[in-house]
């Protein structure tokens, strides 16, 4: 399935666009993997318009997930554009030029803002702008200068059906996917009561429910253990003595299945606990990414040391928690 988006740039400036899709707050987020935006990034001119193209393709454990959802209408993803005009684009590049990692790291952690600063297809540098002598602060002001628009990207269940039996690839599996048939007859034929043959002896027909039992222990016993994932240590533990500001330790995120996978990680102490990455993809095949944790022990006081403090990570459909425990003694050497 696509759905095409026109922009229209209806202001006197060389103007700029950029999509980018996320699932955030979603029930599927793996999904958002399943769009393809064309074109992601484009320069229109003043008094035209462009046209962007987003293209859905899911796989067939996606349809699955799609069709267990009890909702009326499902949103799939998020799409997210950010115009504004290509000289304050330019300025803002040539701004972050200015500042030190550590600036940069505080501007922004998303990648859709990240992509402002990179070259854009078609792209003239407006050699002008190097006789500005600005403030590198000046980047917060004109990035409220930019709209950024959110559209839901949504699916209708009313519809699915149909758009299921329209796409032949849900029908047909991949090579490297295990089939799972139905047994209408035993393997020993009888024969008939006059001897004249043999003749299939009748068996009971599987129900729906059997055959979905059924592939899900076929496909258990195919991958075994190995299609999971995980993340270490199961709970965290900040030794508070002796340290005033900032605390630092880490989550490991590990990836068991045979594909790359999108992963969010959120807490629910936004004020003391730092993340980074909050959002992101782990490789395939025993891969791992390293999350690192920073805990704020200048914002802890008596009452929101007695709340509970603890990390979630959450990948396809599913959420693993990790406790954050606080203790008065001394890291250990």
């Amino acid at each position: 399935e696509d759905v095409k988006k026109i922009t229209h740039n209806k202001g006197p400036l060389l103007g700029f666009a950029l999509a980018s899709i996320d699932s955030v707050g979603l029930r599927l987020p793996r999904l958002c993997t399943a769009f393809e935006i064309q074109p992601s990034a484009m320069l229109i001119p003043p008094g035209s318009s462009a046209m962007l193209r987003v293209v859905f393709r899911p796989q067939r454990e996606d349809v699955k997930k799609i069709t267990r959802q009890t909702k009326s209408v499902l949103t799939l993803a998020n799409l997210r554009l950010i115009s504004g005009d290509e000289a304050n684009r330019q300025r803002m590049r040539q701004l972050v030029a200015r500042m030190s990692a550590d600036e940069r790291a505080n501007l922004s952690s998303s990648k859709s803002l990240e992509a402002l600063w990179e070259k854009l297809p078609g792209e003239k540098d407006i050699e002008e702008l190097q006789l500005f002598k600005e403030s590198p602060t000046l980047t917060f002001d004109l990035l409220t200068n930019m709209r950024i628009h959110e559209v839901a990207l949504t699916i209708n269940d009313d519809y699915l059906d149909e758009t299921i039996k329209s796409t032949s690839s849900f029908y047909f599996p991949d090579e490297d996917e295990t089939v799972l048939f139905r047994t209408v007859c035993s393997p020993s034929p009888s024969n008939n009561a006059d001897g004249s043959g043999p003749v299939l002896d009748r068996v009971d027909e599987l129900t729906e429910d059997e055959v979905e039992q059924a592939a899900n222990s076929n496909d258990s016993s195919a991958r075994g253990e190995a299609c999971c994932w995980s993340v270490l240590p199961s709970s965290l533990n900040f030794h508070l003595r002796g340290e005033k500001h900032m605390i630092s330790s880490s989550i490991f995120i590990c990836n068991s299945f045979k594909s790359r996978q999108y992963f969010e990680v959120s807490t629910n102490r936004k004020n003391l606990l730092q993340l980074k990455p909050t959002d992101g993809y782990v490789e395939p095949d025993g891969g791992h990414l390293e999350v690192e944790v920073k805990l704020r022990v200048d914002k802890l006081n008596d009452d929101n040391r007695a709340e509970p403090i603890y990390i979630t990570v959450s990948m396809e459909d599913e959420h693993i928690t990790v406790p954050v425990k606080l203790s008065d003694e001394a890291r250990p050497q």
